[in-house]
């Protein structure tokens, strides 16, 4: 029915005929395909990339958890012979995922119960600090230190314990260490002194 006006009202509501469109649906298919190859090749990629950030993740931890027992078992030995016997370690607040948590202190000055650090008093939390520090040393040595009035909270013993292991630390490493305590200062090998005069000037004493 080429005269049919049903027949003729269909073809003017479809339209001119694209004789492109088959070109185009060509280049769109190519396009498609080469979107899809591009999408599986960075998929590829964000597997690795993950499979290599849990690998990282992993040495991370597990050197994490080298160090932190390393120094932990130093530390526990250190501050014992600082304190005449008190014990203390560090602790990991999140021991399964370590680098996921932050780090804490418990620590037990002789004749006392466990505390944590922040319950501690001015003198024993430089004790325990102090004997952080020489863990580290002993576990990670650096070359220099330089320690300003470590022991100003400190009574006689604890500040004579903390000299005498810094005598001892000093064979291997240089340590300054500014104090006013006379114990402390007759641990030391060398002792520079500075005092005011009359003059209103600073002089320089050195033994």
């Amino acid at each position: 029915f080429p005269d049919s006006p049903l027949l003729a009202r269909t073809q003017a509501r479809l339209g001119n005929v694209n004789m492109r469109s088959l070109e185009v649906y060509d280049d769109q298919l190519k396009r498609h395909e080469e979107l899809k190859e591009e999408l599986k090749r960075l998929n590829d990629q964000r597997k690795r990339l993950l499979e290599l950030v849990a690998e990282l993740n992993g040495k991370k931890k597990e050197g994490l958890v080298k160090v932190f027992l390393g120094i932990n078992e130093r530390f526990k030995v250190v501050y014992a012979e600082l304190s005449e016997g008190g014990d203390a370690e560090l602790i990991l607040e999140n021991p399964e995922d370590p680098l996921n948590g932050g780090l804490g202190i418990k620590a037990r000055p002789k004749g006392k119960k466990v505390l944590r650090l922040d319950l501690l008093s001015g003198g024993e939390k430089g004790l325990v600090s102090m004997a952080l520090i020489f863990a580290i040393q002993q576990y990670m040595p650096s070359p220099f230190y330089l320690l300003d009035e470590i022991d100003q909270n400190l009574d006689a013993v604890n500040a004579e314990n903390v000299a005498r292991m810094i005598g001892r630390n000093s064979k291997t490493a240089q340590f300054i260490q500014i104090s006013l305590r006379k114990v402390t200062l007759a641990q030391a090998q060398t002792r520079i002194g500075v005092t005011m005069q009359d003059d209103g000037l600073s002089h320089v004493v050195m033994n």
